[in-house]
């Protein structure tokens, strides 16, 4: 497990052992409400297990990701000059186990009516400084060709998905950690 996954679930802890309602955003990849899965089902996003909001199957999938972030989002945006760094890959699949499989979101889940796949979306989670200072370092000098890692900033061309903005580093596009993190997914990150 990675280091970053498992401090979001330290940070998490309290939440998910208060009085707090436990709940999954209202979305096709989530499912309707948290529910245990077996651990050795979850491949890295174990931590999980307890109270799901992802099945295995997802699980399986994030875990194993290897082309693409999230569909229309590929992990390496500028293979020509260099593939994402592992350390900074640990860190996405880490943040996609957190979006897909964590249940402690009931505060931060708001209507989303313009989308097709949710009506809800998770919108400015805590993240601590720390936590967004070691992800940003892990990443800060791989290459990227957006700001924003959503599939509306890239095309699709012949089946392959090509960047619509030149490549640069992280450190290009954010400046600092904290831009970072609360650029990168739009509102759904707030550093704390």
């Amino acid at each position: 497990m990675s280091k970053f996954l498992f401090v979001l679930i330290l940070i998490y802890t309290p939440v998910l052992n208060s009085d707090r309602t436990l709940s999954c955003a209202n979305s096709v990849h989530h499912k309707a409400y948290p529910t245990p899965e077996k651990q050795s089902e979850l491949g890295r996003c174990s931590g999980w297990a307890d109270t799901s909001c992802c099945d295995k199957e997802m699980a399986y999938n994030i875990s194993n990701s290897d082309e693409e972030y999230y569909t229309g989002v590929p992990f390496n945006q500028c293979p020509e000059i260099k593939n994402l760094s592992k350390k900074c890959r640990d860190h996405f699949i880490g943040d996609l186990c957190l979006y897909f499989c964590g249940s402690m979101f009931d505060p931060w889940i708001v209507s989303s009516s313009s989308e097709k796949i949710r009506t809800q979306r998770i919108k400015n989670i805590p993240l601590c400084k720390k936590d967004c200072d070691e992800w940003f370092e892990a990443c800060k000098d791989d290459f990227t060709c957006s700001d924003t890692w959503y599939p509306s900033t890239f095309d699709k061309i012949n089946g392959q998905i090509k960047c619509k903005s030149p490549c640069k580093t992280f450190l290009d596009y954010h400046q600092n950690a904290q831009k970072f993190c609360e650029t990168i997914f739009s509102g759904y990150i707030l550093i704390t």
